[in-house]
């Protein structure tokens, strides 16, 4: 299997997430502990897992120092943790790709936490069948509302070219030698899988998340 490098941005301002409604003390998004779990290490634990990945670059910033300090004293060999001057998603992006002369990238954010490796496998093996340089994983915005989701960063929905109103779930691979260019041909995956609907951006969506993981105690555990 082709193999591509790996960035987890992890390094947001998390100003949609009032810390206020959840009991605990940390106020950086990444090192929230659900069962016991950080959203951090739920993250890198799929990147690992997955086959299709060489290196996993994780991102991190000044709104995120504890973040940093966390995965230094990890000390894992297999990740590089790097800080980013915060600026903003696209630019801390651009700053990564250009520092490390990334070409083919995965992005992944660390409030994605219910990726499977599986399903990183298989759209970089898309990816690569395509021959494009870009490629967006979308869903169908139909789709989420007849299961009752609606997604929480609304403003990444759009029409295709067939009519279908999708939006972005927030799991893209891009040629990272073409960051500065204002056009890139991508492939939109359109994915039925309603469980990457859980996108941690809020406090009720942490809850949702937390409902999700009972949900599947009780069916992995009858």
């Amino acid at each position: 299997m082709e193999k591509i490098d790996c960035i987890i941005m992890a390094g947001g301002k998390a100003s949609r997430f009032d810390f206020n409604q959840i009991d605990q003390a940390i106020k950086e998004k990444p090192l929230i502990q659900v069962k016991k779990t950080r959203l951090i290490d739920v993250i890198i634990k799929v990147a690992l897992n997955s086959e299709s990945l060489a290196k996993i670059y994780i991102a991190t910033s000044p709104h995120t120092p504890k973040t940093y300090q966390y995965l230094k004293s990890q000390n894992n060999p297999k990740i590089e943790i790097l800080s980013t001057p915060g600026k903003d998603f696209h630019s801390d992006l651009k700053f990564i790709i250009e520092t490390y002369n990334l070409s083919n990238v995965l992005i992944l954010t660390a409030d994605l936490p219910t990726i499977h490796p599986s399903f990183l496998n298989s759209i970089v093996q898309k990816f690569f069948e395509e021959k494009k340089p870009a490629l967006a994983v979308m869903m169908d915005w139909e789709r989420a509302i007849k299961n009752s989701t609606i997604p929480t960063d609304r403003n990444n929905a759009f029409i295709d070219k067939y009519g279908n109103k999708l939006f972005s779930i927030g799991i893209n691979i891009l040629n990272g030698k073409l960051i500065r260019e204002s056009f890139i041909d991508q492939i939109e995956y359109i994915t039925e899988n309603v469980d990457l609907l859980l996108n941690i951006n809020t406090a009720d969506d942490y809850y949702r998340y937390v409902s999700f993981l009972d949900e599947k105690k009780k069916v992995d555990d009858p």
